[in-house]
């Protein structure tokens, strides 16, 4: 048995979608302009400028492919390392999230305007879909260069560092792709109906 549509319900969680997407994009903006600030900055600094002395402390990091744990460091970390390799990479990220959500963003004017499958519409999906591939691939390459420069101060033979794309992040911009597909073939099939009346 099938549900009636609730039209009042789908108009009110687009809303909140709309809402949300542009709130992400004004903070991913707001993070950008921070690296882009930071990044710029670094790049001026001297290297010497502030420095942490790593021989007192021990390292514990575990994000996604990236995992390690080392009991005692030794070596120099220099701000300026970690604001221009680190500002580069946020700004890297910050380019694909901004590209992603604001696709997202005008895919759901396309959906607000009753429009779910217009060729834009398709369009708007199919480059959230490379967004997130590239991204997958991409990203990983900056944090790779990241960690390596701070490998490179810490010192510590017990440390390396490998290139692994995201799986996980191209795997849903695969799925983004097959759901643009099925967009096209949905205005495929609203051109034919259109044609025949």
């Amino acid at each position: 048995m099938n549900e009636p549509f609730n039209e009042k319900r789908f108009k009110n969680v687009l809303t909140v979608s709309r809402i949300l997407t542009i709130i992400i994009v004004s903070i991913i903006i707001f993070m950008g302009v921070l690296a882009l600030i930071g990044t710029i900055f670094g790049m001026f600094i001297s290297p010497t400028w502030i420095e942490f002395d790593l021989s007192q402390h021990a390292l514990l990091f575990d994000r996604g492919p990236i995992a390690f744990s080392i009991d005692s460091l030794e070596g120099i970390l220099s701000l300026k390392t970690i604001l221009v390799f680190g500002g580069l990479a946020l700004i890297v990220v910050t380019g694909f999230g901004l590209m992603f959500f604001n696709n997202l963003r005008l895919l759901l004017r396309e959906v607000k305007e009753k429009r779910p499958f217009s060729s834009t519409s398709v369009k708007h999906v199919m480059y959230m879909s490379y967004t997130l591939i590239l991204a997958g691939i991409i990203i990983p390459i900056f944090a790779s260069v990241f960690f390596r420069q701070i490998m490179l101060a810490v010192e510590s033979p017990e440390l390396s560092i490998n290139y692994s794309p995201d799986i996980n992040t191209i795997f849903l911009g695969l799925l983004l792709y097959l759901l643009g597909k099925i967009f096209a073939y949905g205005n495929y099939l609203q051109a034919e109906v259109d044609g025949t009346v």
